[in-house]
């Protein structure tokens, strides 16, 4: 039985003291991290939109000039009572390639909205960090709520 025990406290001793921990000031971001963080998410966000809405406009062209190209090849064989009919399969693929490049500008276009919601949740985090000047509140010359003529808020709690 008291070999047992022993085994127990050993075991108990090696094992919580081997394991790894983090420190607690790694956890902690400062104003500057988190408006750093805020201007590469923003930048990421208008880099991922600005793709995304260029190839969407050419996915578009892609498929209008398919389109009208078919359109085109129709009326030209109704026109000449069918004695001559352009083939209309190149513009078919045509517009099947514009279609898939549009979809694609679209999807990289409605990615970008995660990065500025990011980028705005960093802000908003950066901004609750911050050192407010409060300008006292004045009515019909009677200062209501503060003592001083000026007064420094400093917010250090984050949700």
């Amino acid at each position: 039985m008291k070999i047992l025990l022993m085994l127990f406290i050993i075991s108990y001793f090696s094992l919580s003291s081997s394991a790894q921990s983090l420190p607690t000031d790694s956890l902690k971001f400062t104003k500057t991290d988190y408006l750093i963080k805020s201007k590469r998410s923003k930048t990421t966000g208008f880099v991922l939109a600005g793709i995304g809405f260029a190839t969407l406009l050419t996915g578009a062209s892609i498929a209008v000039n398919g389109a009208a190209e078919e359109t085109s090849a129709a009326l030209t064989c109704i026109f000449s009572i069918g004695f001559v009919c352009p083939e209309v399969a190149n513009a078919q693929r045509k517009q099947k390639t514009g279609s898939a490049i549009f979809f694609v500008g679209l999807g990289t276009a409605i990615g970008s909205i995660p990065f500025f919601t990011s980028a705005s949740k960093h802000k908003k985090k950066a901004n609750a960090m911050s050192v407010r000047i409060m300008e006292p509140v004045f009515v019909d010359g009677i200062v209501f709520k503060q003592t001083h003529p000026y007064s420094v808020k400093i917010v250090l709690a984050i949700k």
